[in-house]
């Protein structure tokens, strides 16, 4: 399953945006899983911060989410949602 996270970093109009992927999750499973989940995110995001040339200490937003896919009666995808898993603003 994968999870999404996105980060703002102060002077910066950019977002920022990476994905981890936890390959056994379910979407039964997120509720008891959430500490884990956002420790996870936490853990690559301080790699993403690198690569991206930010610094942690000057982030002013992030989030933790997945994405919901809705199907219609022929399986067809008809409608995603971003599902909040972790949301944090300065």
């Amino acid at each position: 399953m994968i999870f999404h996270h996105t980060a703002k970093f102060k002077d910066i109009k950019h977002t920022f945006h990476s994905e981890v992927n936890f390959p056994h999750g379910r979407e039964r499973d997120i509720e008891a899983n959430k500490e884990l989940i956002i420790k996870g995110c936490k853990n690559q995001l301080i790699n993403d911060c690198k690569r991206w040339g930010c610094e942690p200490s000057e982030m002013v937003f992030y989030e933790v989410y997945w994405v919901k896919r809705f199907f219609d009666s022929k399986g067809d995808g008809i409608e995603a949602r971003e599902m909040e898993v972790f949301r944090w603003e300065k």
